[in-house]
């Protein structure tokens, strides 16, 4: 029973370190769809990229997976895309707000000011559309493709660890599974040495050399 169990896990150490950008494939696997509209306000735009997120693929039985929920992880969604961080790498490459930051207002405000323009939107259970509005529609597409490819950037450094970490937690247990089995084969072996004769097989076996004389 032991040698089923170990032989299954290493089975599937195999199979998630060769495939083990499944687990990265919800994140990577995207369709970008980036596109331009001016607003009711003639010298606003909005740029939009949507993400479509594919469910994970490693099979149930080997790790506890939830399944992928839109909804519920939004919420940590919009804390990456909103992150300071991320925005002030953003404001620093397309150099935005630029009279904000002569005029030496504290970066949180020019932040808020940043949140208040993007916009995120759940599109159905395997996708989101992230926007951004400003007054120039070649920045409002650049910025918004750059935000979108920091955050799968960072996420997928985030997975890529998830299923690294994966790995070597099966490694560890496919480790302690055949150390208990060598453990108990020891025993065993013990066990008969110690009753040689008094087992059952044992028994039947001396018989049929008895037998045999």
């Amino acid at each position: 029973m032991a040698q089923n169990q170990s032989f299954a896990i290493e089975d599937y150490i195999h199979i998630i370190w060769y495939r083990k950008w499944l687990l990265i494939i919800p994140v990577v696997t995207m369709v970008l769809v980036t596109g331009v509209g001016s607003l009711f306000l003639p010298d606003i735009y909005r740029a939009y990229t949507l993400i479509l997120v594919e469910n994970q693929q490693i099979p149930e039985q080997y790790v506890n997976l939830q399944r992928f929920d839109m909804e519920k992880s939004m919420a940590t969604i919009r804390q990456q895309i909103m992150s300071r961080s991320l925005l002030e790498r953003v404001i620093a490459e397309y150099n935005l707000y630029p009279e904000l930051i002569e005029n030496r207002v504290p970066m949180e405000e020019i932040l808020d000011i940043m949140r208040d323009s993007i916009q995120l939107k759940v599109e159905g259970k395997e996708g989101f559309t992230l926007f951004f509005q400003g007054a120039d529609p070649y920045i409002v597409m650049q910025v918004t493709n750059k935000i979108s490819s920091l955050f799968i950037e960072a996420t997928t450094e985030s997975r890529t660890k998830t299923a690294e970490d994966t790995v070597e937690f099966l490694e560890r247990n496919k480790e302690e599974l055949r150390v208990q089995l060598e453990a108990q084969e020891k025993a065993l072996r013990e066990f008969k040495t110690a009753h040689i004769g008094e087992l059952p097989d044992q028994a039947e076996g001396i018989f049929s050399i008895i037998a045999g004389l």
